[in-house]
C-alpha cells in the first residue's frame, strides 16, 4: 500500500511540476508553447483535486513516519502541490484545501512530534513566503500570472433539454460517462445562439444529478440516489455531541448541495470523500454490509445483465463497420445502399 501511495503522489507531483513550468510561461522542450493553465489530467480540477488529496496525506505521513528518506519525500510533495494550488490563485481549491486540513487535524487529534515541530515550521515559512511572493501584485505582473477565470456554466434550462433528449433516445445506460460534450453537440439548443456562449462546448451541465442521469441513464440515477442515501446514513450515525462529528455532518450535505445546485466539480468530489473517509472510520465500522447470498446475488444479476446489454450493443457496432465496409466494395449502387442502410439500422 505504502509504494502504491508513493508512486501516486510521485506521479500528481511530476504532473505538477509540468503544469508550474507552463504556468510560468516556459516552452515544453519537443511541444513548443502551451495556455498558462495546462494539465496533463485533462483538467485543471481535476489536477487541483489531485493535489489537495497529495497535500493531504503527505501530511498525514509526516506527522506517522520517523524515516528521514521517507519525509524527504512528503515534505517535496507537500510544497510542490501546494505551490500550484497558491500560484494558481482558485479560491474554491483553497476553502476544499483548509476544511480538509481541519479536518484531517480533527481526525488525527495528535501532537506534533517534537524531532518534527522544525521541519512543519519550515514548511510554513517557505509555504508562507511562496503565498506572498505569489499573491504581491508586482510579482503576479512580472511572472505574468492572472487568476484563473472561471468556467461558463451552461443554464438550467440548457442542460435540462440536452439531458431529456439524451434520456429520450438512451434512457438505460445514458450517452456514457464523459460524453456529455458528445450529447451536447448533438441535441444543442437552438437558444445558446443568442447568449454570448455561444461558441462554448460545455463538458457538464448545471446540475450534477442532470449530469448523471444524461451519462448514466437511470441506472446510474439509481446508483446516485443510492450513494446520496449512504452518505446521509454515514453521518448520521456519528456521535451529535462530538464537535468533529457536526463538522463532518456540515462538510459533507454541504458538498452534497452544492454538486446538486451548482454542478460537477472535483474539488467537491476530493471534499466529500475526504469528509466521509474520515466518517466511516470514525464509526469503526461499515455503514452497510454486502456479505450476504440475496445481496451479492443482486450484484451478480445486474452485472451480469449490463455484460450482457454491453456484448450486444458492442456487436450492433461492430455489425455497422462490418456492413459498411462491405458496400464500399460494391459496384451495385442498390448493393451500396442496402448495405449502408443495414450499417445505419445496426
Amino acid at each position: 500500500v505504502n509504494k502504491l501511495l508513493g508512486f501516486f503522489l510521485v506521479g500528481v507531483t511530476l504532473s505538477t511540476l509540468v503544469s508550474l513550468y507552463v504556468l510560468y510561461g516556459m516552452e515544453l522542450p519537443g511541444i513548443g508553447a502551451l495556455p498558462r493553465v495546462f494539465s496533463l489530467a485533462g483538467s485543471v480540477y481535476i489536477l487541483m483535486g489531485l493535489e489537495v488529496i497529495a497535500v493531504l496525506v503527505s501530511l498525514f505521513q509526516l506527522l506517522n513516519t520517523q524515516s528521514l528518506k521517507d519525509k524527504v519525500l512528503y515534505t517535496e510533495v507537500l510544497v510542490i502541490n501546494a505551490l500550484y494550488l497558491i500560484a494558481i490563485l482558485n479560491g474554491a481549491a483553497l476553502v476544499v484545501l483548509a476544511t480538509g486540513l481541519l479536518l484531517l487535524l480533527l481526525y488525527v487529534h495528535k501532537e506534533i512530534p517534537t524531532n518534527s515541530k522544525t521541519l512543519f515550521i519550515g514548511i510554513l515559512i517557505v509555504l508562507g513566503l511562496l503565498g506572498f511572493v505569489h499573491h504581491y501584485p508586482m510579482t503576479r505582473d512580472a511572472l505574468g500570472l492572472n487568476q484563473m477565470n472561471a468556467q461558463p456554466r451552461l443554464s438550467l434550462r440548457e442542460s435540462w433539454v440536452i439531458t431529456a433528449e439524451t434520456l429520450r433516445d438512451r434512457p438505460i445506460t445514458g450517452s456514457g460517462v464523459g460524453a456529455f460534450v458528445n450529447m451536447f453537440s448533438l441535441y444543442r439548443p437552438a437558444s445558446l445562439n443568442a447568449t454570448e456562449n455561444w461558441q462554448a462546448r460545455f463538458e457538464s451541465p448545471y446540475s450534477d444529478v442532470l449530469l448523471w442521469v444524461g451519462s448514466t441513464g437511470l441506472v446510474g440515477l439509481l446508483a446516485y440516489l443510492i450513494f446520496i442515501g449512504f452518505s446521509v446514513y454515514t453521518v448520521k450515525s456519528l456521535e451529535r455531541e462530538n464537535k468533529t462529528s457536526k463538522m463532518l455532518t456540515i462538510v459533507v450535505l454541504a458538498s452534497l448541495l452544492v454538486l446538486i445546485v451548482l454542478g460537477n466539480n472535483p474539488l467537491i468530489y476530493v471534499l466529500l470523500f475526504i469528509a466521509l473517509g474520515i466518517s466511516i472510520h470514525k464509526g469503526n465500522r461499515a455503514p452497510l454490509s454486502i456479505n450476504s447470498v440475496p445481496v451479492l446475488s443482486i450484484f451478480a444479476i445486474a452485472a451480469i445483465a449490463i455484460f450482457g446489454y454491453v456484448l450486444f450493443k458492442a456487436y450492433g457496432v461492430y455489425a455497422g463497420q462490418y456492413f459498411f465496409r462491405e458496400s464500399l466494395t460494391r459496384d451495385n449502387l442498390g448493393e451500396r445502399f442496402e448495405l449502408q442502410a443495414k450499417a445505419i439500422g445496426a
